[in-house]
């Protein structure tokens, strides 16, 4: 089993990938107030499989590019906004499960 976790220093993520699968947390505060800490998300705000960083509507907060392994988020679901918050360089795809909002 792969385990391991990190803090990136400069954004207010943290990590952990287990047996390849990245379990996301995101703290509340640090994205402008656009997340609530215990926030669950659908499938409709997390795409976890796109071939590119296209946030392609508003209701998207989270897109996984397949290409360089990146996760982005998005306040306002536009590309214009978009902002890189892990490189996941394991994972192949991640799911509304695997982001967790923490205060």
């Amino acid at each position: 089993m792969i385990c391991h976790n990190r803090v990136v220093p400069t954004l207010p993520i943290s990590y952990r990938l287990v047996a390849n699968v990245a379990i996301e947390r995101c703290r509340a505060g640090g994205f402008g107030g656009g997340l609530t800490a215990g926030e669950m998300f659908t499938s409709a705000e997390v795409v976890g499989n796109s071939a590119n960083n296209q946030f392609t509507n508003s209701s998207q907060r989270f897109v996984f590019d397949t290409a360089n392994h990146t996760l982005y988020y998005s306040g306002n679901g536009t590309t214009a906004n978009e902002h890189v918050v892990a490189i996941l360089n394991l994972v192949a795809a991640i799911s509304p499960t695997n982001i967790h909002v923490v205060a």
